[in-house]
Formats: C-alpha cells, structure tokens, sequence
C-alpha cells in the first residue's frame, strides 16, 4: 500500500463533519508528516515548519502572519477557505470530530467525536505512514503510544491533554520508566 494510500485509510477512520467554513480562523501553526507537507507544496502551498514557539505565539492571541498560508479569500462563497482542501492533513481532518479543543464551536453536524488518546494515536499513525524528519517527534510518538498502551498512564495523559497539569510529574516518571526499559 503507497504512502497516500495508508494516509487516506487513516483519513477514512475520521467521522466526518458538515461544515460551514466558519473555521478558518482556526487555521494556525500545525505539524503534519512530510508525505503530507510534499503533497500540499506540490500544490504551490508551503506550510511554515511547526516550532513550539509559533504555537505558543498563536495561543497568545500574535495570529497574524501565523495564519496559515493555505488560506484564501473566496469571493464567491464570501468568505476564507484553503486552497489545499481536499490534501489537507490529518491534524486538520480532525478539526471539529476531536473532543476538547478540537470541538467545533460553530455547530457543524458531525457523524461521530474521537476521544483525545485515539486522536493521538491516529497522528502518530500519520507520522509513521507518512514520515516525519524529527527523529524527536519519532521517539515521542513512540513513547506517547507505549504511555497509551497502559491503562493508568492513558488515563494520566487523558488528564494532561485535557488541561490537568497536576500531572506532570507522574507522566515524567513514567516516560523515564519506558526509556530506560529500551
């Protein structure tokens, strides 16, 4: 199976969304695989590399030239939207079908809500289908998926994406553990 091929099954796990294209001020610093990042250039678009320090920017209100650069003026429809729709990746497919954050605000009608840890898991499905050139990015989806695989530490990790920093220290511990178990 080709690499847009693994991509687009994993595409096709997503629940999909009736959406109204009111989202498009959503459109921030991102992280995709680079299979992915390939396609969208192919199309003329280039996706800025997502840092830390962009994401902390957007989430400080500094949007700006932070919006992505797929994004467009549509005269006819009257609005922004993305120029790279139908290749867009993962992360953004899950825009409005994740829990939390990932919720649509807008009440777009959607057939299905995939839980945080299975959105995690699926990205770092994307990562490994697609490639991703940070062998950082590598090693923590590594261990993201083993912390997932045991019940306890999926829990505290369910708490931590869900804005309970309380558990730090536990996830840290068990981080550690994984690693040294290598």
């Amino acid at each position: 199976m080709s690499v847009l091929d693994q991509l687009q099954a994993l595409y096709d796990e997503l629940p999909s969304v009736a959406c109204k294209g009111l989202c498009w001020n959503s459109c921030g610093p991102i992280d995709m695989s680079d299979a992915e990042r390939e396609r969208i250039v192919d199309l003329g678009v280039t996706i800025p590399t997502f840092t830390t320090e962009r994401s902390q920017a957007w989430a400080a209100g500094g949007k700006g030239d932070l919006y992505c650069p797929a994004l467009s003026f549509n005269a006819h429809e009257g609005g922004m939207g993305c120029t790279v729709y139908e290749a867009r990746p993962l992360i953004c497919r899950s825009w409005g079908v994740g829990e939390g954050e990932m919720e649509c605000p807008y009440g777009c009608k959607t057939t299905g809500v995939v839980d945080s840890i299975t959105m995690h898991r699926l990205l770092a499905r994307s990562y490994r289908a697609g490639g991703h050139g940070d062998d950082d990015v590598e090693e923590g989806m590594d261990t993201l998926e083993a912390l997932l695989d045991d019940p306890e530490h999926a829990e505290l990790v369910q708490r931590l994406m869900s804005g309970d920093h309380s558990v730090v220290p536990q996830i840290q511990m068990a981080v550690e553990k994984y690693r040294r178990s290598l």
